[in-house]
């Protein structure tokens, strides 16, 4: 696996091939806002890339809004069968045994404050924000159910950020037929969102798709 600093420089760039640039370049590495990293100032777009290095589920934990839990493996094969564990976690501030909720709610939280105030700033309080989630050394929980969390989250707050490309650089899933894990790239928006929005956010996890087909980001 490699380490959160080398894949930021992949994620330079990918960005910088799909004509965006790094927002540092512009404003300065200590700006007086909190300032995403990648702006294209031509389609009006600001991303905020958000690299998971924590995994919130390295000896099991609980998703108490979808009333499951996540097993940690001990002994397991590629099938899926064999030896798992499971711990249950403290209770938290909200009294729940949650694992995860909190921890997503902070990542968004100020990645949404990152975007409101890039646009602010560089695009005079308009334009399209979105967020770039890699799961790097994340790796407990399946892409699909970390989706369902962040859609759910954002179904209910962060309004800056207008929808998101989650991504597993290094590692996916084995796709039926295959023999070897593939990367997951799964772009999404809010329901009803203008046509131009989910077209530019698809567009962004299509090129990130080709990134990583030829070679764009490294095996571990």
């Amino acid at each position: 696996m490699i380490s959160e600093s080398e894949r930021e420089i992949e994620f330079d760039a990918f960005f910088a091939g799909i004509f965006f640039e790094r927002i540092s370049g512009i404003v300065g590495p200590s700006p007086d806002f909190y300032n995403a990293d990648y702006i294209n100032k031509a389609d009006r777009i600001v991303v905020e890339l958000k690299i998971l290095e924590k995994d919130f589920f390295i000896e099991g934990g609980v998703i108490d809004r979808f009333h499951g839990f996540v097993p940690a493996p001990v002994h397991v094969n590629p099938g899926g069968r064999g030896q798992s564990t499971f711990r249950l976690p403290e209770i938290n501030r909200e009294g729940k045994n949650d694992t995860f909720e909190e921890p997503m709610r902070r990542i968004l939280k100020k990645a949404n404050r990152q975007i409101k105030e890039t646009k602010k700033k560089l695009l005079g309080n308009s334009g399209i924000g979105f967020l770039m989630l890699a799961a790097n050394a994340f790796r407990s929980l399946r892409p699909d159910w970390l989706s369902r969390m962040i859609g759910e989250l954002l179904s209910e707050e962060f309004s800056s950020i207008d929808g998101y490309i989650l991504c597993t650089p290094g590692w996916g899933l084995v796709p039926e037929g295959a023999d070897q894990k593939s990367p997951i790239c799964m772009p999404n928006v809010p329901y009803g969102c203008p046509a131009t929005v989910k077209e530019k956010c698809f567009s962004i996890g299509e090129a990130w798709c080709r990134f990583s087909d030829f070679g764009g980001h490294k095996k571990c």
